[in-house]
């Protein structure tokens, strides 16, 4: 997916949250497991 620069979302990678790389694959699994729900109702 591009990045689209006047949309109304921001993409967020685990570049853009984690930029000293210190959680593994799948920490950052639960992350988004946990906080995936609350970024989409922002969004919305």
């Amino acid at each position: 997916m591009s990045r689209i620069n006047n949309c109304l979302y921001q993409w967020l990678e685990k570049k853009d949250l984690d930029p000293t790389n210190k959680l593994t694959d799948d920490e950052w699994a639960e992350f988004i497991k946990l906080h995936e729900d609350g970024f989409a109702e922002e969004g919305t």
